[in-house]
């Protein structure tokens, strides 16, 4: 499942200035605002998988086939926090 979305990605070659597309943006400032609600100094994986569970593409999909819901990994990384 993840290799046939990994295929799907768009290959860019001969290109020295790329962009990233909404989307992808809209994903690291999910997970930058999440890291701020945390009281995180830097985004860590967790923040970005959250981000990552939220929104309408591949990844997404992905992750909610695997029972990884946006909810469900907050909980989790509450939990996961709070033990340490």
């Amino acid at each position: 499942l993840a290799k046939e979305a990994v295929n799907l990605i768009p290959k860019v070659s001969g290109q020295n200035n790329l962009y990233a597309d909404k989307a992808f943006q809209k994903g690291i400032q999910q997970a930058q605002s999440l890291a701020k609600n945390n009281q995180d100094r830097f985004v860590a994986i967790d923040s970005l998988f959250v981000a990552l569970a939220n929104g309408k593409h591949k990844a997404s999909e992905i992750l909610h086939e695997c029972g990884a819901t946006e909810l469900s990994l907050i909980r989790a990384l509450k939990l996961i926090r709070k033990n340490n």
